[in-house]
């Protein structure tokens, strides 16, 4: 795979932001997913941009478990970072 052939490969920063009006969520979600399957099997870390979008951004790492990583641009409540920080993010 693309994954194994290539080490300089990396997964840059990935999210939802639901702040932006107009934006096609159910798109961001499908990219979203897609983005996480590929930091989980590169065994990566990743950069979630959290822009009113905690929950939803939550709701995929229960579905796929990845190595952790930063959340920013977070303005969710304490109870979602607590959420963040034990699924390894800072």
């Amino acid at each position: 795979s693309v994954l194994e052939s290539d080490p300089r490969l990396i997964v840059g920063e990935i999210g939802l932001d639901h702040f932006v009006p107009g934006v096609d969520r159910e798109r961001q979600q499908r990219f979203y997913l897609a983005q996480l399957r590929l930091a989980r099997d590169a065994g990566l870390p990743v950069i979630l941009h959290v822009r009113r979008s905690a929950d939803a951004l939550l709701a995929g790492l229960r579905r796929i478990e990845v190595a952790g990583g930063i959340a920013h641009a977070f303005n969710g409540s304490a109870q979602q970072a607590r959420a963040f920080v034990e699924r390894g993010f800072a």
